[in-house]
């Protein structure tokens, strides 16, 4: 009891927790009458266990260790005893510990044996083998002092909902702003190489998911024509802009490594001054890999990243990496002018900054499919309009609010 209560202390010490959230416990054991469920071994070696939905069952923790487990804007952590100092004191992501993230990721036992990680540089850092994470953790609290910091290498999800722009870009076209000299990168799913509709679009492209640049999801073919399309009946918002697309999801899984890896690539080689992110993780105060590296890039290159807040519904839900200060996060309206009730509401989780920057229509859209998918591949994509205005070189706080001045007011903005 006396170590209980020694160990409440400490976390709360550390300011991991508030005393309302603490619910300190022991290492339980799959006995004869224990629930069954979906193992999840985190990167301590301790293992969790949960239920389809993805809600803890039980810990079955290393012998002796005490954990914190509370619950965070909705999500379950299983925090152990030896790994509380180094989540306060941000020397290790605390989604390592961050139960329900886990199991949306897919990095369950039965899924996966490995957990993946970055570097403090947000590069991909190799594996940690399930087998021996006890040891590797061992080892790395053994050498602390000298060790970066470790983050996961999470996923983000490509939007689903329906969408694309409804901005008035017949008007821009006529006042002579239609991408022209604009090169505008799709960080995606790819695209299909033989579309007529992308023909003569794409002048640089690159694959980071080892699957090639070919689109055989649909969606990044989907958002490449909205932007810059060459249809006869339908053309792109930006219809004269070209295109520079990189694949960082698969189908629909993007892992955080190929998505940061797009994004170095899109604005220092290719020099993009605007980079559309039709996805997003979950929801995040602006801390996690993705937006610390968009506002990096943001910093050193004045590239403007359009991304979509995400399709969590509810308030505080932007997500990732939209959540970050340098990025323009659009919402999603559906065609009356509303918000739709799928898209994620402001403001922003922890500092309640203001977010989403901007929101379009973003339903029921015609526009290129990639061939072998499905027709009308849905999608959320955020350059509305913004890249057909003619932007010569200034900051990127000044092109983020040129676009935000070119939008109205919604009517009901709820």
């Amino acid at each position: 009891m006396r170590r209980a209560r020694c160990f409440m202390i400490a976390v709360l010490a550390a300011g991991l927790l508030s005393p309302a959230a603490i619910a300190q416990a022991e290492p339980g054991s799959a006995g004869p009458g224990a629930a069954p469920g979906t193992v999840i071994t985190l990167i301590s070696g301790d293992e969790v266990v949960v239920n389809e939905k993805g809600e803890l069952v039980r810990v079955e923790g290393r012998p002796g260790m005490s954990f914190a487990q509370y619950v965070q804007n909705g999500h379950q952590y299983v925090v152990p005893a030896d790994a509380v100092g180094a989540v306060a004191q941000n020397r290790i992501d605390k989604r390592f510990f961050d139960v329900t993230t886990l199991h949306s990721y897919g990095y369950t036992d039965d899924k996966t044996d490995r957990i993946p990680l970055l570097n403090s540089g947000f590069r991909a850092a190799g594996v940690v083998r399930k087998t021996e994470a006890a040891q590797l953790w061992a080892q790395r609290r053994a050498n602390t002092l000298s060790a970066e910091k470790l983050w996961l290498d999470g996923k983000a999800h490509v939007s689903l909902d329906q969408s694309v722009p409804m901005v008035g870009a017949p008007a821009a076209w006529e006042a002579g702003f239609d991408g022209a000299g604009v090169t505008v990168a799709v960080l995606d799913t790819g695209y299909d190489q033989q579309h007529p509709e992308l023909k003569d679009v794409v002048t640089a492209a690159e694959d980071f998911t080892g699957l090639g640049i070919q689109d055989n999801a649909g969606h990044g073919t989907h958002v490449a024509s909205i932007i810059a399309g060459r249809g006869e009946k339908y053309r792109g918002v930006a219809r004269s802009a070209k295109l520079a697309v990189g694949r960082v999801c698969e189908i629909r899984d993007c892992t955080e490594s190929a998505i940061i890896a797009g994004m170095e690539w899109a604005t220092r080689e290719v020099g993009a001054k605007v980079v559309n992110m039709s996805l997003g993780a979950y929801e995040s105060d602006g801390t996690d890999p993705l937006s610390l590296k968009v506002n990096q890039l943001t910093a050193e290159t004045g590239a403007l990243f359009v991304i979509s807040a995400g399709n969590f519904g509810g308030w505080q839900k932007v997500s990732s990496p939209a959540a970050a200060d340098a990025a323009l996060a659009v919402a999603n309206l559906t065609k009356s002018g509303e918000v739709h009730e799928s898209s994620s509401r402001g403001p922003r989780a922890g500092d309640l900054a203001m977010k989403p920057d901007i929101a379009a229509p973003g339903e029921e859209i015609v526009a290129a499919r990639a061939a072998g998918t499905l027709p009308d591949a849905p999608s959320t994509t955020c350059t509305r309009g913004c890249p057909a205005r003619p932007w010569p070189p200034r900051t990127w706080r000044v092109r983020r609010r040129s676009c935000c001045n070119a939008t109205r007011p919604s009517p009901r903005p709820n």
